[in-house]
This record gives C-alpha cells, sequence and structure tokens, in this order.
C-alpha cells in the first residue's frame, strides 16, 4: 500500500536539488567533527525549511488565484496561512467530518498527499461551476455524489499547479487518486508519523474558506 508523504518522503523533496548541486564539490578527504544529537528533535524541519516551503507555496497561492478563479469565473484570492508540523493523529484531529477529504498520489516518490477542502468552501465550489453565485450553504452536510465528482475536477487543477510549482525543484506529478472517508483516514499510516501540513485560504466575495495540503 502507498504510504502518505512522511518525513522520510519530505526529506527526499528538500534534498534532492540541494544534494545534487553539491555533490560534485564535497571534499572526500575532509574530516568531519562529531557533534550532539538532539533525539527529541529527530525529523523536525528547520526554521530555514519551513520558510523555503512557504516561499514555494506562495508561488502556489498566486497561480490558484489566477487558474481557480479563471476555472469558476469568479474573483478570488488564495493566500499561505500557515506551515505545520506535527504528528497524523494531530492532523486527523482538525478535520471535521463533512470536509472534502481525498488522497493525490506523488510520482515517483510512491507516496500519498492529502487535499482537504472546508465544507463552507466545497458546496460553494460546487454551486458556481453548475452556474450559481456561490453564496454560502444553507446548511451543513455531506456533498453528494455528483459533487464528490464535480470537487475531483478541482483536485486534478489543484495538482497540475502543485507539478507546477514544485518543478523548480524536484519533478512530480500529483495524481487524484479517491475521496476518504474521515474513518478511512486512520488507516493510511501510523498515528504517530510526523507530516507537514500546509493551510491555505481561498476568499471570494460571498465564502471563504481553508485548502490545507
Amino acid at each position: 500500500m502507498e504510504k502518505l508523504l512522511n518525513q522520510e518522503g519530505l526529506n527526499t523533496i528538500l534534498g534532492a536539488a540541494a544534494e545534487r548541486k553539491t555533490q560534485s564539490r564535497r571534499n572526500r578527504g575532509r574530516d568531519k567533527a562529531a557533534v550532539a544529537c538532539n533525539f527529541q528533535r529527530a525529523g523536525t524541519l528547520s526554521s530555514g525549511q519551513v520558510q523555503a516551503i512557504r516561499s514555494l507555496h506562495d508561488t502556489l497561492a498566486r497561480s490558484l488565484t489566477k487558474s481557480l478563479g479563471a476555472y469558476l469565473r469568479k474573483a478570488i484570492e488564495v493566500s499561505v496561512v500557515s506551515v505545520d508540523q506535527n504528528s497524523y493523529s494531530e492532523f486527523l484531529q482538525q478535520i471535521p467530518d463533512l470536509n472534502f477529504v481525498c488522497s493525490t498520489s506523488l510520482h515517483p516518490l510512491g507516496a500519498l498527499a492529502v487535499v482537504e477542502l472546508e465544507w463552507p468552501l466545497a458546496l460553494p465550489i460546487v454551486d458556481m461551476l453548475l452556474g450559481g453565485a456561490g453564496h454560502p450553504a444553507s446548511e451543513a452536510r455531506e456533498v453528494t455524489d455528483i459533487e464528490e465528482e464535480i470537487l475531483g475536477y478541482v483536485v486534478q487543477l489543484i495538482c497540475k499547479e502543485l507539478e507546477a510549482t514544485w518543478m523548480p525543484v524536484l519533478q512530480l506529478e500529483f495524481r487524484f487518486v479517491q475521496r476518504h472517508k474521515k474513518a478511512q483516514m486512520f488507516r493510511l499510516m501510523s498515528p504517530t508519523e510526523k507530516v507537514l501540513s500546509l493551510s491555505l485560504d481561498i476568499r471570494t466575495e460571498e465564502v471563504q474558506g481553508k485548502l490545507r495540503l
């Protein structure tokens, strides 16, 4: 079974480009001094890595503002809210049951990433794509099968923008896999595994909601 993008996969992404550039310059004969290891911080992103990830996804936000706005035929604004690293169980606790959550595969890493749309945003997006004004939903409810299929196309657009965003760093192919109910998410990986969570704000004249990756 494929795995979610865990710390090992994340380190592969962040280090791939830098490793290729510096490999030829390394002095293999240079003595290396031993340094103390803080095992409590093992696998934790440095402030520099967090800043690099945020900067990269600021580019994604600008791209989605244009492409998603054109797709919805609506003026929208997308901005990065936060970059967090926590355990998978903590990540799941933040997902309301009604949110639209799906998995996307990352090739060639053989890993899975999660795309989550808050239901107050997902339902108006469907309404806009069906010719409506995209007003806030009148009630909290699950998406229907037809709405799920429509939102799948929206996720595919997000995947295309993710590919373009990551292209200067690493060639990745994001493929929409399927929607998951929250109960199914618990089986995807260990609850103690560290995961990277990016939160983006999407705002139109009528609604506002979060897109989480």
